[in-house]
């Protein structure tokens, strides 16, 4: 690097302040910090890019300040200092390695790789298991990438200042499951990792007599697991003595092959996300519902499934949106006995052979808020689309029309 002028010092607190100076700076991060995954392949998360933008630029590592300043390019109000900052800070030799060794952080230490006990599934396609410190491994080496071209998380930004991948990672999902991983919770599942063929730095053998699979150059990109991924590299972090393995498939696909897998994979029968929650024993609404259903006194005693009386999934979704803010488990029984009454005084009223999603969202609304409900109103308009809708979650017409329905 160059010699260090006021100016310059003057130009990186401009950036630094402009990025840490309110909330919506956050989203200008985030954003900088995915073009820098993407073109150096380095996923600091937002916490550890924040402390360094709070360090004076002379305490700065070069590198990092490198690949800071050349992803503010997307950002429309940084670009212009900060590509003046780089020509000013930097030699053009400098500039020349940096930005085109997107894998400088390679340990050559780290080949080969070697992955035992691996079976051959097909002439492209190996089966294997992998402990989460080998996978901390391989991404601390940069030998797991993340390819915007073969992958599902991934959409394109455009800006009046260039046009970019935009990771979309969804971070309350990569924070759930490394949890469970700490909690030993989390029932494994196959990740898909592509020694990309299209790359001839990739180069690899299949030792068949030995059950292994040599990597001696080259990285392997992740086609399917990114969020596991992700948590796993947390939860190994977090330094507790957590053990725990995933299945992995290695592929050696093309571009070209690797998007049609993701296409295939893609086109798997889903499964409904309502109806997923139902089946966590842990949370709190589940617990809800299970005394709900076990309450003898109750209309919905034995009568809360997916084809009886009071639908599972529909009574999640009523319950989720009104009993969200539920902590504890004491909070339950509580709940339990004021929803109780109020179901009870419904199913008199109405005597409904099988209940909508708005009518078990009246009954938590009305059982929540503590108010009376106006039945005449409701038994003159039950036969509109709302109440015999069959969508799975509560929408903002069901909750504006249940206030016309409480007194």
């Amino acid at each position: 690097m160059k010699s260090i002028t006021d100016k310059q010092i003057k130009q990186w607190d401009f950036i630094s302040k402009t990025l840490l100076k309110d909330n919506r700076s956050q989203h200008r991060l985030r954003d900088i910090g995915n073009k820098m995954f993407l073109s150096y392949n380095i996923l600091d998360s937002d916490a550890d890019v924040a402390n360094n933008l709070s360090k004076p630029l002379t305490e700065l590592d070069p590198v990092f300040l490198f690949r800071f300043l050349s992803s503010c390019v997307i950002d429309e109000e940084l670009a212009e200092h900060s590509e003046r900052l780089i020509k000013d800070l930097f030699k053009e030799t400098e500039i020349k390695k940096y930005k085109n060794d997107k894998v400088m952080n390679i340990k050559k230490s780290c080949y080969p790789l070697v992955l035992n006990d691996v079976i051959q599934v097909n002439n492209d396609q190996w089966l294997c298991v992998i402990d989460m410190k080998t996978i901390f491994e391989m991404g601390d080496n940069q030998i797991i990438h993340y390819n915007p071209e073969t992958q599902r998380q991934s959409r394109v930004v455009h800006t009046s200042a260039g046009t970019y991948n935009k990771i979309a990672v969804n971070k309350k999902s990569v924070t759930e499951i490394t949890n469970l991983m700490k909690k030993g919770l989390f029932i494994s599942n196959t990740i898909t990792l592509n020694i990309n063929a299209d790359i001839v730095e990739n180069n690899f053998y299949y030792d068949a007599e030995n059950k292994s699979l040599i990597l001696s150059s080259g990285f392997m990109d992740i086609i399917d697991g990114f969020h596991r991924y992700q948590a796993m590299l947390n939860a190994y972090k977090a330094k507790e003595d957590i053990s725990f393995k995933t299945c992995a498939l290695i592929v050696n696909f093309s571009v070209d092959k690797a998007k049609r897998y993701i296409i295939q994979e893609d086109k798997k029968n889903k499964i409904n996300k309502a109806y997923i929650k139902t089946l966590d024993g842990s949370d709190l609404i589940n617990m809800l519902i299970s005394r709900l259903n076990e309450t003898s006194y109750c209309a919905t005693y034995g009568q809360i499934n997916n084809i009886g009386k009071y639908n599972k999934t529909y009574m999640y979704s009523a319950l989720e949106r009104t009993y969200k803010k539920m902590k504890e488990r004491s909070e339950v029984g509580d709940a339990a006995k004021e929803l109780a009454e109020v179901i009870n005084e419904y199913d008199d009223n109405m005597k409904l052979k099988n209940y909508s999603l708005l009518d078990l969202y009246i009954m938590c609304r009305a059982s929540k808020d503590k108010k009376k409900i106006d039945y005449k109103k409701i038994k003159k308009e039950h036969n509109s689309a709302l109440f015999n809708s069959k969508r799975a979650n509560i929408t903002s017409d069901m909750i504006n029309i249940t206030d016309n329905y409480l007194i």
